[in-house]
């Protein structure tokens, strides 16, 4: 007999359900509520974009620029300091110093809300130095073709805003060309010719007036081969070279200077600056003179000495051999041997004074002896007075007194050609690269906008399509 049962059978109806989320749902969901999704991907949008901009690029953020100076600047072969023209050392860290960064703050009222005083602090900027230099084919530096880079950086996050940055950082870049104006401008050409002048004896104003021209014809040849013969020296649109053979031309006698020509004449015929009546005076002022001008002789001969024996020991085979570089020894040559010329044409000119004065350099004992049979120096002449001599002197004390006002003349008319052409010629600064301060580090602010627009799309479709497959699952119920 059979047994009957019963089967129950449970049908798994979940395979059945249909899925809460589908792209219908979703896409229903997201025109339903499109403005809300809308409004929140742009919402979120810009707040990516704020965000990567104001916070994260805020912080991370540089502003960086490479850039080469032109200053009126030296550099001295002894020590290495680099100096402006009027002397005062050029220091290239000097820009970001607190001093310096609160003037440029100062020049313009878009700085105002700068804080260069944390800046300093938080050491947030910093110049960077970079000498290159070219080679020649044994891996030697060429000093004459190195070039000289910096490269300044500065934290963004202490600026309002980028631009107001790079401004900044320009103007603190620029800040050196102010203080090279500055120093060419305080730069003048030396001048021998000042209030004691009349005073001085005939023979000093001589070597003064000689001391003059040549520190004019000196500024005249170092700007033109600095900067070219045709470079404008004044507002007028005189070039250099106009202006240097005006120079020549004005202060000339036939073939030869005016001064080195007062000079052949006052020393070929004694001339002094006579006043009758003070003939005794002016004898003993020449032999003090003459007496002084001894000493000064030997003590130049002593150098002059000791030049040429430096001279010999540095030609000799065996030093040669020792040199490290050909060029340092050529070098070396050519300054014993200018020094040596400059000091034979001084010690040449100690001489004169003292022919002058009648005193002649005894072979014999190598001292200076006066000469009671010369009748061409000074002393004779005043004790054997002519009407000619006396009338070339007044002559001669009329030239040196016009040579004098026009000297003074060229020295203000040389110290402007200086200032006009170094300013407008070798006073600036260029940046590199893009010739912009660059901004550097941190992200694109359209991937911080990117960012949002996405975050926000997702999470806005997300919460829309909840309350929409929600709805609809209440409806059927």
């Amino acid at each position: 007999m059979s047994e009957n049962k019963n089967v129950i059978i449970f049908q798994d109806e979940s395979g059945k359900k249909g899925n809460k989320w589908t792209l219908a749902k979703v896409g229903s969901a997201i025109k339903h509520f499109k403005w809300w999704v809308i409004g929140a991907t742009v919402l979120t949008g810009v707040f990516g974009l704020l965000g990567v901009e104001l916070l994260l690029n805020k912080q991370s953020q540089r502003l960086s620029a490479r850039y080469v100076y032109n200053l009126a600047t030296e550099i001295e072969e002894e020590t290495g300091i680099e100096r402006y023209v009027d002397g005062s050392i050029f220091n290239y860290a000097g820009v970001i110093s607190n001093a310096n960064l609160e003037s440029v703050k100062g020049s313009n009222e878009k700085f105002a809300k700068i804080n260069t005083n944390q800046i300093v602090r938080d050491n947030a900027i910093s110049v960077v130095k970079e000498i290159n230099y070219q080679f020649d084919e044994n891996d030697k530096p060429i000093k004459e073709t190195k070039s000289v880079e910096y490269t300044i950086t500065a934290s963004a996050k202490y600026f309002p805003n980028s631009e107001i940055g790079k401004d900044f950082i320009k103007a603190v870049i620029s800040s050196a060309c102010e203080d090279s104006t500055r120093a060419i401008n305080n730069f003048s050409v030396v001048s021998y010719i000042d209030s004691s002048f009349d005073d001085s004896s005939i023979i000093q104003q001589n070597y003064l007036l000689k001391k003059q021209y040549s520190a004019i014809d000196t500024c005249y040849s170092k700007l033109i081969k600095r900067f070219g013969d045709s470079a404008f020296g004044n507002e007028q649109g005189q070039s250099l070279g106009n202006m240097y053979v005006s120079f020549k031309s004005q202060n000339s006698s036939g073939t030869s200077s005016m001064v080195d020509a007062l000079s052949g004449a006052l020393y070929a015929n004694a001339y002094v600056d006579y006043e009758a009546g003070h003939e005794t005076e002016l004898i003993t002022e020449i032999t003090q003179q003459s007496m002084a001008y001894e000493q000064i002789y030997y003590s130049k001969v002593g150098d002059l000495n000791n030049l040429k024996s430096a001279l010999e020991t540095l030609t000799s085979t065996q030093l040669i051999q020792t040199m490290s570089e050909e060029n340092e020894y050529i070098e070396k040559i050519i300054d014993l041997n200018e020094k040596i010329i400059n000091l034979q044409d001084e010690v040449d000119d100690v001489i004169r004074v003292l022919n002058y004065g009648g005193y002649y350099l005894d072979k014999v004992d190598g001292k200076f002896k006066f000469d009671s049979a010369d009748e061409t120096n000074a002393i004779y002449h005043l004790n054997h007075l002519t009407p000619e001599w006396i009338q070339g002197c007044q002559d001669f004390v009329a030239a040196v007194n016009s040579c004098e006002d026009t000297l003074k003349n060229e020295v203000s008319k040389s110290t402007q050609a200086y200032r006009f052409a170094y300013i407008h010629y070798q006073n600036s600064a260029s940046l590199l690269d893009t010739g912009n301060v660059q901004l550097k580090g941190g992200l694109n602010m359209f991937i911080g906008l990117a960012a949002g627009i996405i975050l926000g799309f997702a999470v806005s479709t997300i919460i829309c399509s909840s309350i929409e497959v929600n709805k609809k699952e209440e409806e059927v119920k």
